[in-house]
């Protein structure tokens, strides 16, 4: 929630009048927007150094930011953690095919992102509220 380009409060303004709308209309707002903040992430991916706290959750352009394989390809996923409690894009996939809804993502900090050599913080991101 250290967004250099989006305030975090703008997210969470525009969800509160969503949800207050939807919610009016008897709609069910975790039905398809969960709504998740990751505490000390800048804009899309990485914490300030001072701070170390977990941010990797195989988000878009997230891989970028974490390097590649010995032979040239993006690391998509946490190698070590490859599944849908760590990675949102298997959270997405878990939700859509097996009707399970996502409630929390496990979010990764590693000592070194361009060469994972070792993690040192991990924490779950739960759904806001």
């Amino acid at each position: 929630m250290a967004d250099n380009s989006i305030a975090t409060a703008s997210s969470l303004y525009f969800y509160e009048h969503v949800l207050r709308t939807l919610k009016s209309q008897g709609i069910d707002l975790d039905d398809f927007y969960p709504f998740f903040l990751v505490p000390g992430m800048e804009y899309c991916s990485g914490t300030p150094s001072t701070q170390n706290a977990p941010w990797y959750i195989g988000g878009t352009t997230q891989a970028s930011v974490i390097g590649d394989d010995s032979v040239g390809y993006w690391i998509h996923s946490n190698p070590d953690f490859d599944n849908a409690q760590h990675d949102v894009l298997l959270v997405l996939i878990d939700w859509v095919e097996n009707d399970t809804a996502p409630t929390q993502v496990i979010a990764t900090k590693w000592n070194y992102e361009a060469t994972l050599d070792y993690i040192i913080n991990q924490r779950p991101i739960c759904m806001y509220p």
